[in-house]
């Protein structure tokens, strides 16, 4: 059965087991990490927490969608075309926000009774379970050149920045550079986030870089920072390096030609968003009043 929970009746607890467990969980779905970005937020929950859909209780910013790109629901049950139903009906008449970001691992199909559109950010995937060499193997030429060259030496690689010195990249408004930073230390505090940096020897400035949080098996680009292609093919690649043969993706931001360099550009795809408009044509349909 499905019932409203307030913010303030949220078992932290419970809803991190079930973001954790779902076989659609991920990282912008914890508790930690909403109340980073939203400060509260209301939900719908199926008995024991079995399923949670956390409701958007305000009008959101476009860079607080930026850092929510998805969301719920998140379940460890099968969650079918007739159950997303069920919660939505749920839903409407406490979500606020214009969009509703949907969960990438349920398929499109699922939402068939709400009006979808597809967001303008994007994302990029890499399966890590092949070898570093079976990886490189799709890098355009440019690409293998560059890393394989000695004068690469003119870039620095770093890592370990402080939220304070990532977010100074970017034109990024104070509430949603907050938001990011709270999120990073959070990340960082539960040894689950790190950051990795390019720096121009000869002009001593940082060219790329990217913030990182692993979770429920995915490698998730926080944030990314570029102005130099060659500095973000470097940046990457040590990433392929660590990460090959780990059982898990890269979900990693989208950025210009880099998908073509790398080898992964079939891999591109966009975020799904529920409209609002349609949550309440629902509504009237399901006679429900607010």
């Amino acid at each position: 059965m499905y019932h409203y929970v307030p913010f303030a009746e949220i078992e932290k607890n419970k809803w991190n087991g079930t973001v954790h467990y779902s076989p659609n969980g991920n990282i912008y779905g914890y508790y930690w990490y909403l109340k980073a970005i939203l400060k509260e937020w209301d939900a719908i929950v199926e008995d024991d927490y079995e399923t949670v859909f956390p409701i958007i209780t305000r009008p959101l910013l476009k860079e607080e969608y930026w850092s929510i790109p998805e969301l719920g629901p998140y379940s460890v049950n099968f969650l079918s075309p007739q159950r997303l139903d069920a919660i939505f009906s749920q839903a409407i008449a406490y979500q606020a926000a214009s969009l509703y970001p949907i969960n990438r691992e349920i398929p499109s199909e699922y939402f068939q009774n709400q009006q979808k559109t597809y967001t303008k950010q994007a994302y990029q995937i890499i399966e890590t379970k092949s070898t570093y060499q079976q990886l490189k193997e799709k890098f355009s030429p440019s690409a293998i050149a560059l890393i394989d060259r000695d004068n690469k030496d003119h870039f620095k690689i770093m890592s370990g920045l402080k939220p304070e010195e990532i977010v100074k990249y970017g034109d990024i408004p104070n509430h949603y550079k907050n938001g990011l930073m709270r999120v990073m230390y959070n990340a960082m505090h539960r040894g689950i986030g790190f950051s990795s940096a390019i720096k121009n020897k000869t002009t001593n400035q940082i060219e790329s870089i990217s913030f990182f949080a692993v979770s429920n098996n995915r490698v998730e680009e926080i944030y990314e920072f570029n102005i130099n292609l060659e500095a973000r093919i470097i940046l990457l690649d040590l990433l392929l390096r660590n990460n090959e043969g780990k059982p898990h993706k890269i979900v990693l931001k989208d950025s210009p030609n880099i998908g073509k360099e790398l080898g992964f550009a079939k891999d591109y795809h966009r975020y799904v968003q529920v409209k609002k408009s349609s949550l309440t044509g629902l509504k009237r349909v399901l006679g429900i009043q607010h």
